[in-house]
């Protein structure tokens, strides 16, 4: 199926069959490809190639995208790597222009356009190389098993000892004399010496005073 033409060009689409054995029709094909990142990125290219030359193929372009997935998908990332050098090198070589540029400015305002335009490519060109060497040298992620996950917050604790050690070696402070024993919670207990004064008093040191009987009630 052939779509519309792009310089001299035309686009074709592939036309597939549902799981019924009919055939797609022209719309589905077209709402199909729209989604295909493969199209998008080759019309997206035929659209900025007019510097290389009229030479280019929009199907030579989805071909070559579709390849650099298929890579991608397996592994290889030399494609992709390849992209990334190219990209880091173009921006510093634009920030380098606008830089040259802002020197010969006259006027303030086009003097400030220039120099942040440079500054702008210069830090995208800092941040392509940044992924680059994220691309190549991935970061490895460090699982402790001291962290202590919960529901909030979650705490790695490296030779630090946490709030529940330190209650408990508190308590165990606490169960521990002076002398560096423990005590004994089940040995039993000293009697206390009962205090003379506090005596029971006996028979003999009754007062011989007579009670007084009480009146009774007539």
């Amino acid at each position: 199926m052939t779509a519309s033409a792009t310089q001299g060009h035309a686009l074709q689409l592939v036309q597939k069959a549902h799981a019924d054995g009919t055939k797609e029709t022209e719309a589905e094909v077209v709402g199909r490809s729209l989604a295909d990142s493969a199209v998008s990125a080759g019309l997206m290219a035929m659209a900025y190639s007019a510097h290389i030359g009229g030479g280019s193929s929009v199907n030579a372009n989805i071909a070559e995208v579709r390849r650099i997935t298929a890579a991608v998908k397996d592994g290889d990332l030399s494609d992709l790597e390849g992209m990334l050098v190219g990209q880091a090198v173009a921006l510093q070589t634009m920030a380098a222009n606008f830089a040259h540029r802002a020197q010969i400015q006259d006027k303030q305002r086009n003097l400030e356009a220039f120099y942040s335009l440079a500054l702008k490519t210069q830090a995208q060109s800092r941040a392509t190389i940044q992924a680059l060497v994220e691309l190549k040298f991935p970061r490895q992620v460090v699982f402790s098993k001291n962290a202590n996950i919960n529901n909030g917050q979650q705490q790695i604790n490296n030779g630090v000892p946490s709030q529940a050690e330190q209650t408990e070696s508190t308590q165990n402070k606490i169960l521990e004399s002076s002398n560096g024993q423990w005590l004994d919670t089940g040995a039993p207990g000293t009697a206390i010496p009962t205090h003379p004064h506090l005596a029971t008093v006996g028979q003999g040191h009754r007062a011989d005073k007579p009670r007084r009987k009480s009146k009774g009630v007539a």
